[in-house]
């Protein structure tokens, strides 16, 4: 049995190819947890398990990860509304959000990493986007530049969807004190899909 899904990058459905048929890598973006999870947060929750789930039944190796956004200008703004700790706050998010999921019989991921504990590899990989020409500052904003991945949309000189020309995707204004961004999840931000899929979920957009 084979698996096929959708590439929004090509705009084209194309066999499901791992980098490595032994072990097969999800990264997909999870909540921003200020607020109860809705519906619309629940979608992506049901289909990144379904996806999973048949991926076990093709490869003798899965790792799930779903990261969780707990650092965000609208979970500040919560906290200090309710005087209460950013921490305090996310922890009791984060908590319900995970009930709401099991309570979908979704399962967990493998590896759940929280942005606040990651943040000197976000900067890291910023650096390295901006220095392969993948992002460029504009604005006091680093934007992803998504038309600077000609090998993912088979090398060709003409526009592109996403392309800094039509459309670009914001990273993170740079803070006042001229520290570096921290990147948002965005869909449509990851090139390509051969190596897996990604998504997007946030608590109350």
């Amino acid at each position: 049995m084979s698996l096929s899904v959708y590439n929004t990058l090509t705009h084209r459905r194309e066999p499901f190819v791992p980098r490595d048929p032994e072990h097969v890598r999800i990264y997909v973006c999870g909540p921003t947890v200020y607020d109860d999870a809705h519906i619309g947060n629940a979608r992506p929750v049901v289909v990144f398990d379904l996806l999973v789930r048949f991926l076990r039944t093709l490869y003798p190796r899965v790792t799930y990860v779903r990261n969780v956004t707990d650092v965000d200008d609208k979970i500040n703004d919560r906290a200090a509304a309710e005087q209460i700790t950013i921490r305090d706050l996310t922890e009791r998010t984060l908590a319900r959000y995970r009930e709401d999921m099991a309570a979908l019989n979704a399962r967990p991921p493998d590896v759940e990493p929280r942005a606040t504990e990651h943040i000197p590899q976000m900067i890291r990989m910023i650096g390295e986007l901006l220095g392969h020409g993948h992002a460029y500052v504009a604005a006091g904003l680093r934007w992803r530049s998504t038309g600077g991945w000609p090998a993912a949309t088979g090398g060709s000189s003409g526009p592109v969807h996403g392309s800094r020309s039509n459309r670009t995707s914001g990273i993170r204004p740079i803070s006042s004190s001229g520290s570096p961004p921290i990147p948002r999840c965005q869909a449509g931000t990851v090139p390509g899909a051969a190596a897996g899929p990604a998504g997007t979920s946030s608590a109350r957009p």
